[in-house]
């Protein structure tokens, strides 16, 4: 290399700890001096190519065996990276939205699955930033791996827990590529392909294109990239912009007895810019308390729910508890701290906090009860204190505005292919795991076109037409009803199952699990069980694992005579609880729909109410948060189904 200026640089994916694809070929990748010669050496294998004219280069490499550790060596000319500890296995891509980037220490399992992956060193995982791009090849943050054994607290809980069994499974190591983002919707996700396999597609394409993107596109071009201006506060992975620690302003903000001239009132939870505060950086909040008698010495318990994005908590000037950027998703995390009984004295008290918000909204994400503080002895919770409500608060800090990007601007059609997806094509996939769709609930149909063509689209991208795709059809949530013609999530479910119609596509039922109060369940566990026995039995041909639901397939009877209703994947056939089957609706001509009386005779269930005397139509599990329980011998739910098109 003759020039400094022309740094050699690999691509997002490559680094220390990294997992390769066992058993095909693969692409390594980045930039160099125009016109320079590139070596890659690994595993006494070699390739070589010459940087084009904008220095970007890529060079084949052959398959490898499982194994390792290796090193990868890239050199030209006097420069050479080494990416150290690389082993070759099964790659895995993770993607979706917030239920997929839920993060193990936010689970209701974080110490059993940290205990787990502290005896996993050969379980990886590479978590792409949050990144939007209006086009491929737009430069990105550059991520790190991370081994399993040093800690797994921000790893997607999804990921790890499939991931760890797939490993346990296969005796291999495993990688996955972490790449998902909360409240997103597919057409986010489609590349531009997509645009010549659906016209509504290709029209909302056009309409960013003439709006939102385009102002995105202009910043990229001009150089003023959002990863520009987090690069210039930030560190070397531009993921997040630093607390740059507490200004001198604040140096006393968290003692009790300061003077609150000046500071102003909020009503607590809200995020800040609900209130007309508009600005990411560090704000303050302040509440006074009275601790009873009864509470004197004794441990107690603050929750300040979910907090966007970092926080201290402070009773009478001593820190309480924190959650900083070592935590992923952390404006997810219910914040829960515990004061030592040593602190506490009753009469007023102060609580502070102090929040450092890097990116969006600002503030208290939680609800209203999920504020409060009470002693940490049996049934102490039920003596709480709300803390919602009224809270003096003032702005410590307000870091430089970023450039303007358009509201919402990662829901845009496109941006995160380009800017999370596009950047790890090239390399080579075991296949892909998919939880999403809670955001599309509102649009059914567009996502029973717009998913099959975003996995076609993907495994062209990704340099292989059959893909393994499985993915994660959504679990209960929301207020349930007896009216099976209301819920949304009905039919987005059903929009998700009609991807099974693509080959190399599974799907893991969940209706039994879920959260009717919260659309994020704390338990994942037997999500990555449910995806990990797919990946088992379906992709690496594991004859011994019942990974199938059982699944519809046809009904006779009616006509005054009671229906029967017959199922695929259905060995052992039972109701979980002992009790009749439920969830079942029956409805005749006229189209009224009455919950059935329903029963397993055989193998099949049979339906019958009063009310319908010719039955033509069932659906099952066609509410929003049914109680089922038909399972088959492996324990997995019946899908829901419908036999209308009403």
């Amino acid at each position: 290399m003759t020039s400094a200026s022309w740094a050699l640089e690999l691509a997002a994916p490559f680094g220390d700890h990294m997992v390769l694809q066992r058993a095909v070929r693969w692409d390594c990748w980045g930039h160099a001096e125009p016109g320079a010669v590139v070596v890659a050496q690994i595993a006494g294998h070699s390739g070589k190519t010459t940087a084009d004219k904008k220095g970007a280069f890529r060079i084949g490499l052959p398959a490898l065996s499982a194994g390792g550790p290796f090193e990868l060596v890239v050199t030209s000319g006097d420069q050479s990276l080494v990416c150290a500890d690389v082993l070759v296995g099964e790659l895995w891509l993770a993607s979706g939205q917030s239920n997929m980037e839920w993060p193990v220490s936010a689970t209701s399992h974080a110490e059993e699955s940290g205990r787990a992956a502290a005896d996993l060193p050969q379980l990886r995982l590479l978590a792409m930033a949050n990144y939007p791009a209006a086009r491929p090849g737009a430069a990105v943050p550059v991520p790190q791996w991370q081994r399993a054994d040093a800690g797994v607290d921000t790893w997607s809980a999804v990921a790890f827990e499939t991931a760890r069994r797939i490993h346990q499974g296969l005796g291999v190591p495993v990688g996955v590529i972490q790449a998902d983002w909360g409240g997103t919707r597919i057409e986010a996700w489609m590349p531009s392909s997509a645009v010549d396999d659906d016209a509504d597609f290709a029209k909302a394409v056009a309409n960013d294109e003439a709006g939102p993107r385009r102002q995105l596109a202009l910043a990229e071009t001009s150089g003023a990239t959002v990863r520009a201006w987090r690069d210039s506060l930030a560190g070397k992975d531009g993921s997040i912009i630093p607390d740059p620690g507490r200004q001198v302003v604040a140096w006393d903000w968290h003692r009790p007895d300061i003077d609150l001239d000046g500071w102003g009132s909020m009503k607590l939870p809200t995020l800040w810019e609900k209130q007309g505060l508009y600005l990411d950086g560090a704000v303050w909040f302040r509440r006074e308390i009275t601790v009873p008698n009864d509470w004197k010495g004794k441990d107690l318990v603050l929750e300040l729910g979910a907090i966007d994005d970092f926080d201290e908590a402070f009773l009478d000037g001593r820190s309480v508890g924190s959650v900083g950027p070592g935590v992923t998703n952390s404006w997810q995390v219910e914040r829960k701290y515990t004061i030592p009984g040593k602190q506490v004295r009753p009469g007023k008290r102060w609580l502070a906090v102090r929040v450092y918000d890097h990116w969006g909204g600002g503030g208290f994400n939680g609800k209203p009860e999920q504020m409060r503080i009470y002693p940490k002895v049996k049934d102490g919770d039920k003596k709480a204190i709300s803390l919602a409500g009224d809270w003096r608060w003032r702005v410590e800090l307000a870091i430089p505005e970023r450039p303007k990007v358009p509201d919402g601007g990662h829901n845009q059609t496109t941006v995160l292919f380009n800017g999370m997806i596009a950047p790890v094509a090239g390399l080579r996939f075991a296949g892909v795991l998919w939880y999403q769709g809670e955001s599309d609930a509102g649009q059914p149909n567009a996502y029973a076109r717009y998913f099959p063509i975003m996995i076609k689209r993907w495994r062209q991208a990704l340099g292989d037409r059959d893909l393994p795709f499985l993915f994660v059809q959504l679990p209960r949530y929301g207020k349930d009803s007896n009216d099976p013609n209301s819920a949304s999530w009905a039919r987005i479910r059903e929009a998700q199952a009609a991807a099974l119609a693509v080959p190399k596509v599974q799907m893991a039922v969940t209706i039994d699990l879920g959260d009717p109060k919260d659309i994020h369940p704390r338990d994942k566990r037997p999500i990555g069980e449910r995806l990990s026995w797919l990946a088992l039995a379906e992709v690496y041909g594991r004859d011994d694992i019942a990974a199938q639901a059982p699944r519809f397939r046809a009904m006779d009877g009616g006509d005054k005579e009671p229906l029967r209703l017959h199922f695929d994947q259905a060995d052992g056939l039972a109701t979980s609880d002992g009790k009749a089957p439920r969830a079942f609706y029956l409805a005749g001509r006229d189209k009224r729909w009455f919950a059935a009386k329903s029963e397993l005779k055989g193998g099949a269930v049979v339906l019958s109410h009063p009310e319908v005397d010719k039955p033509v139509a069932v659906r099952y599990a066609w509410t929003a948060s049914p109680s089922v329980n038909v399972v088959n011998a492996a324990g997995l739910p019946l899908t829901p189904f419908r036999t209308d098109d009403w």
